[in-house]
């Protein structure tokens, strides 16, 4: 085989009135991803273009308000009051079900006859934990008091799964590109966003959030210790895969960002922290004063700061109960994983830990700030966003995670919350229509 250009050629021995000749077949080469990338983001930009024009143009999907949840009256064996009037002037959070572009668009046209004012420009955090592998089983496990149940995807659900997977990695960069457009037009201007992948497209979404969020605005690849080698033989051909990856990203350079920080490990062979004053507290003496002023030393002395050594050289006194910690790099390999006996697992199988995301919402947002999470899963960001006192909005194609995401809160005995739809879609309709696509029953809808 020879390769030409963008196309194989084959060359074959054939027989013409009895004489032996020769012929040159083309056979057309399928363009390799990187290739097709440019088509992609093409696309992208434009189906986001699209629905930017729609909702600036009028023509606004809108959201269904099905229940007001009162999870303190759930709790207590009463009813949740459906949703009398939604022109509420305080804010309440949503869980949403439906497609996330639809959400999204809803969101950013806003809904100003029931009183939900456009979302554009202000969620200050977006963490999103979209599908690593088109081999994943979606059912859900639901655990009742008569027993477990197995619950299948409902047919739109089937349709996005089949819809994002159809082409392999080429669909679901098609389905992240304009979805990504969304979220940065949702973001205000401290805002950050935290991409949750692995190794199945990771690159490839990098590639894209440069181009929505600007690379100058890439901050972190956060690398999460997501689990240990199982089983492994030395006749492996790979090395175990135990990492996930965490893209981060901002919007503008004036985001809010707060440093985290873990405790000092004392058992750490490298701690300084090992001198006790009179009083017993634990401190370090850190060598040289060189980086401080004179003015600074000499406020050091007074405060009896500044340890002297038997040569005479200074150390500045640093106590233990004054310090905020070691800061924490991207690289996390701190945070475990749910174990099978967790407290708060859920036989969810994408459910990460609250912690991961208690880390997330710590460093990036503050109380009262917005932050939405639009593959929400089993609904840890809203779950820790309540423990927080963040606002929040979150959003699944799921109806089954909805449910469970409705049920984990109440359990949580959250504040009041909405209930939201985008719209209950119909096999049927949708069979009789000749749109093959989720992004052209997007439309429809």
């Amino acid at each position: 085989m020879l390769l030409v250009s963008r196309k194989k050629v084959k060359v074959r021995k054939i027989r013409v009135d009895g004489t032996e000749t020769t012929e040159v077949v083309q056979i057309e080469r399928k363009k390799t991803l990187i290739e097709l990338l440019p088509e992609i983001v093409r696309e992208g930009r434009k189906e986001a273009e699209r629905i930017l024009e729609r909702i600036s143009e009028g023509n606004r999907v809108a959201l269904q308000t099905n229940e007001l949840v009162l999870p303190s009256k759930e709790k207590s064996g009463l009813f949740s009051g459906q949703v009398k009037a939604s022109n509420q002037t305080d804010w309440l959070n949503r869980l949403i079900y439906g497609d996330n572009l639809l959400v999204m668009q809803a969101l950013l046209a806003g809904d100003k006859a029931n009183g939900q004012p456009s979302m554009r420009g202000k969620i200050d955090l977006i963490y999103i934990d979209p599908p690593f592998d088109s081999k994943a089983d979606y059912r859900t496990k639901i655990t009742l008091p008569s027993g477990e149940i197995e619950q299948k995807p409902t047919v739109i659900e089937q349709f996005a799964y089949s819809d994002t997977w159809k082409d392999g990695t080429i669909s679901y960069l098609k389905m992240i590109y304009p979805r990504l457009v969304l979220m940065r037009e949702l973001l205000s201007d401290v805002g950050s966003i935290y991409v949750h992948i692995d190794w199945h497209v990771g690159h490839y979404v990098k590639i894209l959030m440069d181009d929505i969020f600007g690379k100058e605005n890439f901050k972190n690849e956060i690398v999460w210790k997501s689990g240990v080698v199982k089983g492994a033989k030395a006749t492996s051909n790979k090395y175990g895969r135990v990492t996930d990856s965490v893209f981060f990203y901002t919007k503008t350079e004036a985001l809010y960002f707060d440093t985290p920080y873990k405790p000092i490990d004392l058992d750490d062979p490298n701690n300084k922290f090992v001198h006790r004053d009179k009083n017993g507290r634990l401190y370090s003496r850190d060598n040289p004063l060189g980086d401080y002023s004179q003015e600074m030393i000499e406020k050091f002395e007074r405060e009896g700061r500044i340890y002297y050594t038997k040569s005479g050289k200074q150390q500045l006194i640093r106590y233990l109960d004054e310090v905020k910690g070691t800061a924490i790099g991207n690289l996390w390999d701190d945070i475990n994983v749910i174990n099978q006996v967790a407290k708060e697992r859920l036989n969810f199988d994408t459910q990460k830990p609250e912690k991961l995301i208690e880390r997330i919402m710590s460093a990036s947002s503050k109380k009262d700030m917005v932050v939405a999470d639009f593959f929400a899963g089993s609904g840890t960001t809203g779950a820790v966003a309540e423990k927080l006192g963040r606002k929040w909005i979150v959003a699944d194609i799921g109806k089954p995670a909805c449910m469970i995401i409705r049920k984990r809160l109440i359990d949580q005995d959250a504040s009041p919350f909405l209930y939201q739809s985008v719209g209950d879609y119909q096999k049927e309709q949708f069979e009789k229509s000749e749109f093959k696509r989720i992004g052209d029953l997007a439309h429809v809808v």
